[in-house]
């Protein structure tokens, strides 16, 4: 991953390669850091929902609560409807993007996000139906593969909601804590054995003057 992203900001402030790489090479780096990636942030399987809970599910309680408040009340004045927040802006990475794209159902197995990606999540009212309806935009084009969108990327606010609901329904605090707990559990059994006291002194012996724990 580190060398697809070394070779990705080359192309795009150079507008060349980094020296040896072809387009076929960068197509076929770019897939397998997506596979790699997708594992970190955006897993499949039994697992998948907790995982993303924790890696974007914060992220998705922000937007459908910012939805929510929009919603206009049937009751409330002139004055308080215009007050509304119009627009929400959330500013994140191209690992906030991804787990995202994953809740939403919007396929990015082979293609990195490039950059400058964005995510468009747009709120409609439509007064014949009396139904709110969500169509999200991916870098510009209709999200067309959104759960439960209709031909057009429409989907109905509650269906929406209730899709993305349950990767906010975790308390992050004290499962990131159990966590957390369980790894430097595993980390202290490890390091208080005798075969990894052995390596850890190895390791520190190997290490010369010019040497860095840091260094890649």
């Amino acid at each position: 991953m580190e060398v697809h992203d070394v070779c990705q900001c080359v192309k795009t402030h150079s507008g060349k390669h980094h020296a040896g790489m072809t387009d076929e090479l960068m197509g076929e780096l770019e897939e397998a850091s997506v596979s790699t990636m997708r594992t970190y942030v955006a897993p499949r399987g039994e697992a998948a929902t907790e995982h993303l809970a924790l890696a974007i599910g914060r992220v998705v309680s922000a937007i459908l609560r910012g939805m929510g408040r929009s919603i206009t009340d049937e009751d409330e004045d002139e004055e308080r409807r215009l007050s509304k927040t119009r627009m929400h802006c959330l500013s994140g990475h191209d690992t906030t993007i991804m787990p995202l794209l994953v809740v939403l159902g919007i396929p990015f197995d082979k293609e990195w996000p490039p950059f400058m990606s964005n995510i468009v999540i747009e709120l409609f009212y439509c007064e014949k139906l009396d139904k709110h309806f969500v169509r999200v935009l991916y870098n510009g084009a209709v999200a067309k593969d959104l759960k439960h969108a209709n031909r057009n990327g429409f989907v109905e606010y509650v269906q929406f909601r209730k899709d993305l609901t349950r990767y906010v329904s975790i308390d992050h605090h004290a499962r990131c804590n159990q966590v957390f707990r369980e790894d430097s559990k595993d980390l202290d059994g490890a390091s208080s054995s005798p075969k990894a006291q052995h390596q850890q002194a190895r390791n520190a012996s190997e290490l010369g003057s010019g040497d860095s724990l840091g260094r890649s």
